[in-house]
Protein backbone atom coordinates (compact mmCIF):
# COMPACT_ATOMS: atom_id res chain seq x y z
CA UNK A 1 0.00 0.00 0.00
CA UNK A 2 2.88 2.37 0.80
CA UNK A 3 4.41 1.88 -2.67
CA UNK A 4 1.14 2.87 -4.32
CA UNK A 5 0.99 6.06 -2.29
CA UNK A 6 4.57 6.89 -3.31
CA UNK A 7 3.72 6.21 -6.95
CA UNK A 8 0.66 8.47 -6.82
CA UNK A 9 2.60 11.31 -5.16
CA UNK A 10 5.45 11.00 -7.68
CA UNK A 11 2.91 11.04 -10.53
CA UNK A 12 1.26 14.15 -9.15
CA UNK A 13 4.60 15.96 -8.97
CA UNK A 14 5.46 14.89 -12.50
CA UNK A 15 2.14 16.19 -13.80
CA UNK A 16 2.53 19.45 -11.88
CA UNK A 17 6.02 19.94 -13.31
CA UNK A 18 4.75 19.53 -16.87
CA UNK A 19 1.63 21.64 -16.48
CA UNK A 20 3.03 24.92 -17.82
CA UNK A 21 4.48 23.31 -20.94
CA UNK A 22 1.39 21.23 -21.56
CA UNK A 23 -0.90 24.23 -21.09
CA UNK A 24 1.12 26.28 -23.56
CA UNK A 25 1.16 23.31 -25.94
CA UNK A 26 -2.64 23.27 -25.62
CA UNK A 27 -2.61 26.95 -26.54
CA UNK A 28 -0.43 26.17 -29.58
CA UNK A 29 -2.82 23.44 -30.69
CA UNK A 30 -5.86 25.68 -30.16
CA UNK A 31 -4.28 28.49 -32.19
CA UNK A 32 -3.47 26.05 -34.98
CA UNK A 33 -7.09 24.87 -34.97
CA UNK A 34 -8.53 28.37 -35.16
CA UNK A 35 -9.62 29.77 -38.49
CA UNK A 36 -8.48 33.26 -39.39
CA UNK A 37 -11.68 35.34 -39.49
CA UNK A 38 -12.55 36.63 -42.94
CA UNK A 39 -15.36 39.19 -42.81
CA UNK A 40 -16.34 41.31 -45.78
CA UNK A 41 -17.01 44.95 -44.97
CA UNK A 42 -20.56 46.16 -45.15
CA UNK A 43 -20.28 49.47 -47.02
CA UNK A 44 -23.11 51.12 -45.12
CA UNK A 45 -21.69 49.97 -41.78
CA UNK A 46 -18.16 51.05 -42.76
CA UNK A 47 -19.37 54.54 -43.56
CA UNK A 48 -20.96 54.99 -40.15
CA UNK A 49 -18.21 53.33 -38.13
CA UNK A 50 -16.46 55.53 -35.64
CA UNK A 51 -12.72 55.75 -36.26
CA UNK A 52 -12.08 55.49 -32.52
CA UNK A 53 -13.71 52.03 -32.39
CA UNK A 54 -11.70 50.84 -35.37
CA UNK A 55 -8.48 52.09 -33.80
CA UNK A 56 -9.34 50.61 -30.41
CA UNK A 57 -10.04 47.11 -31.77
CA UNK A 58 -7.03 47.28 -34.09
CA UNK A 59 -4.67 48.22 -31.25
CA UNK A 60 -6.11 45.61 -28.86
CA UNK A 61 -5.74 42.90 -31.50
CA UNK A 62 -2.19 43.99 -32.34
CA UNK A 63 -1.17 43.95 -28.68
CA UNK A 64 -2.70 40.51 -28.12
CA UNK A 65 -1.07 39.01 -31.21
CA UNK A 66 2.30 40.47 -30.18
CA UNK A 67 2.00 39.14 -26.63
CA UNK A 68 1.02 35.67 -27.82
CA UNK A 69 3.85 35.58 -30.35
CA UNK A 70 6.40 36.73 -27.78
CA UNK A 71 5.15 34.21 -25.22
CA UNK A 72 5.39 31.30 -27.66
CA UNK A 73 8.82 32.35 -28.92
CA UNK A 74 10.29 32.83 -25.46
CA UNK A 75 8.94 29.54 -24.15
CA UNK A 76 9.48 27.24 -27.13
CA UNK A 77 12.08 28.65 -29.49
CA UNK A 78 15.23 28.70 -27.39
CA UNK A 79 18.04 26.50 -28.74
CA UNK A 80 15.97 25.08 -31.59
CA UNK A 81 17.56 22.60 -33.96
CA UNK A 82 16.67 22.81 -37.69
CA UNK A 83 15.49 19.20 -37.65
CA UNK A 84 12.85 20.09 -35.02
CA UNK A 85 11.41 22.81 -37.22
CA UNK A 86 11.02 20.46 -40.17
CA UNK A 87 9.74 17.44 -38.22
CA UNK A 88 5.90 17.50 -38.34
CA UNK A 89 5.73 15.47 -35.12
CA UNK A 90 7.84 17.93 -33.10
CA UNK A 91 6.32 20.52 -30.79
CA UNK A 92 8.57 23.19 -32.30
CA UNK A 93 7.02 22.55 -35.72
CA UNK A 94 3.56 23.14 -34.23
CA UNK A 95 4.75 26.32 -32.54
CA UNK A 96 5.99 27.67 -35.88
CA UNK A 97 2.61 26.81 -37.41
CA UNK A 98 0.86 28.70 -34.59
CA UNK A 99 3.15 31.70 -35.14
CA UNK A 100 2.26 31.61 -38.84
CA UNK A 101 -1.44 31.61 -37.92
CA UNK A 102 -0.89 34.61 -35.66
CA UNK A 103 0.93 36.38 -38.51
CA UNK A 104 -2.08 35.74 -40.76
CA UNK A 105 -4.35 37.26 -38.11
CA UNK A 106 -2.02 40.24 -37.88
CA UNK A 107 -2.20 40.78 -41.64
CA UNK A 108 -6.01 40.53 -41.62
CA UNK A 109 -6.05 42.97 -38.70
CA UNK A 110 -4.12 45.45 -40.88
CA UNK A 111 -6.47 44.97 -43.82
CA UNK A 112 -9.55 45.43 -41.64
CA UNK A 113 -8.11 48.63 -40.15
CA UNK A 114 -7.40 50.07 -43.61
CA UNK A 115 -10.92 49.15 -44.77
CA UNK A 116 -12.54 50.44 -41.55
CA UNK A 117 -14.08 46.96 -41.25
CA UNK A 118 -15.18 47.00 -37.62
CA UNK A 119 -16.90 43.62 -37.95
CA UNK A 120 -13.66 42.01 -39.13
CA UNK A 121 -11.73 43.61 -36.26
CA UNK A 122 -14.34 42.36 -33.79
CA UNK A 123 -14.12 38.85 -35.29
CA UNK A 124 -10.34 38.79 -34.79
CA UNK A 125 -10.76 40.13 -31.26
CA UNK A 126 -13.26 37.37 -30.51
CA UNK A 127 -10.96 34.72 -32.01
CA UNK A 128 -8.11 35.93 -29.75
CA UNK A 129 -10.21 36.01 -26.54
CA UNK A 130 -9.34 32.48 -25.35
CA UNK A 131 -5.65 33.46 -25.16
CA UNK A 132 -5.91 36.93 -23.68
CA UNK A 133 -2.68 37.58 -21.82
CA UNK A 134 -2.32 40.26 -19.21
CA UNK A 135 0.98 42.06 -18.94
Amino acid sequence: MNIYRTFIIAGAFAIAGCSSSSSSLNTVNEINGTAVPVVHANNSAAASTEQASVTSFYQANSRQISKLSYSLKSEWLQDVKPAEVLDPSSDVHHVYAALSKLEEMSEMNEIYRKDNNIEGLKAINLALKPWTLNA
